[in-house]
């Protein structure tokens, strides 16, 4: 019995030892094998596809419309109590040549191009600098006029017929010089002799004026409205009852989040996109720097300012460098060929690789733009490195 548990035993430990031997055997790496494993695999060609696509760099940051200095018109009615009865204008409009502006007391009140502010209705039969300049005035209008500082013919029925078109009469009145107060409407008067008595009545002649408040000389013409502080039933002889235009240009003031101001050429393509509006397509005139100095604000001025109204904010984005649609390669896809000169490799259909010779024509943003070539066309693989 004994004899049989011992040769058991004896099987048992041979069965252990045999398979610690063959686990062994298994786990044992030989020298050359060691070595083997110790090298890099074969890396695989790195390519990327030929695109055909137009290329562009922009910046985008966050802008506000302003203005330049910004010049009040007031218009003041002839009646004791001028009342605004018509408001004509809002913010964003553009004042032109002969626009009206409001209504006071329900006279018009307009526009129109010239230096010095009226200081006298004009009468017809009138000389002086004023009317040479309501002269000029309405030629800007391709409307009738006379020549010179003359107020004739010709220059009331230019205004004659502007203000019907805006539906309003020009007065009638008596010119000053006729020795009767203005705007007076009798068709006669009296007239005394050496004693005191009434002798005779000589008729008054009417003419037709235009009244100094019905317009407002504006220098700088056309002029966006920049503020309307008008509102109808309010006293229009108030300070407050302004009407405020631009003398300079629209501009936005744009806040960029990295310091690209230097980069931004003059005629760059500039999408400005208020807030719940479409977007309007412009291009950049003049870069001035903020005074902030850490080249992250900028007064841009725009060489179209259609649409452009005071106070609006929106993106900006502006295109720094553009290229035509063309061939397009990672720049790590550009290399020096072995005779010299730029190629790409191409990796042909069966993986073997060729040169072609290539003529960059643009570089932007890590892209480049291939001149026509023949040889590559979209969808071709090429090798980086």
């Amino acid at each position: 019995m004994r004899r049989g548990i011992a040769f058991a035993a004896a099987a048992l430990i041979a069965v252990v030892v045999s398979s610690s031997l063959a686990y062994l055997a298994g786990k044992t790496v030989s020298p050359s094998q060691r070595a083997a494993d110790a090298e890099a695999p074969d890396r695989a060609t790195v390519t990327a596809v030929v695109q055909e696509m137009a290329l562009e760099s922009s910046v985008t940051g966050r802008g506000l419309v302003e203005f330049g200095e910004g010049v009040a018109l007031q218009p003041l009615g002839r009646a004791e109590v001028a009342v605004v009865t018509r408001v004509s204008v809002a913010p964003g409009d553009v004042v032109q040549n002969g626009t009206m502006l409001a209504e006071v007391s329900g006279e018009p009140v307009v526009a129109l191009a010239g230096e010095f502010r009226p200081y006298r209705d004009i009468f017809l039969g009138d000389h002086g600098p004023d009317v040479a300049q309501l002269n000029r005035a309405l030629d800007g209008m391709n409307r009738r006029s006379s020549p010179g500082d003359s107020a004739g013919s010709g220059l009331f029925e230019g205004l004659r017929v502007f203000f019907q078109e805006l539906g309003y009469e020009l007065p009638m009145g008596v010119a000053p010089n006729d020795g009767t107060d203005t705007g007076a409407k009798d068709s006669t008067t009296t007239t005394a002799d050496d004693t005191g008595g009434e002798t005779s009545e000589s008729p008054i002649v009417l003419v037709p004026y235009l009244p100094r408040q019905w317009w407002l000389a504006v220098s700088e013409l056309p002029a966006p409205v920049v503020a309307c502080d008008l509102t109808v039933g309010m006293d229009a002889g108030g300070e407050a009852a302004n009407v405020t235009i631009s003398k300079g240009e629209p501009f936005l003031h744009v806040t960029l989040p990295t310091a690209t101001l230097p980069d931004i050429p003059e005629g760059a393509r500039l999408e400005f996109s208020p807030n719940g509006e479409a977007a309007l397509q412009t291009a950049v005139g003049h870069v001035t720097p903020g005074e902030s100095g850490d080249g992250a604000t900028a007064k841009v001025e725009v060489t179209d300012a259609a649409g452009l109204r005071a106070g609006q904010r929106g993106s900006v984005t502006i295109i720094l460098a553009e290229a035509p649609k063309a061939l397009v390669v990672p720049v790590t896809a550009i290399h020096e060929g072995a005779e010299g000169g730029v190629v790409v490799v191409k990796q042909l259909d069966q993986g073997t690789l060729r040169e072609i010779r290539v003529t960059v024509a643009d570089q932007i943003e890590g892209l480049v733009a291939l001149a026509g070539e023949p040889d590559l066309q979209p969808g071709d693989k090429v090798v980086l490195g």
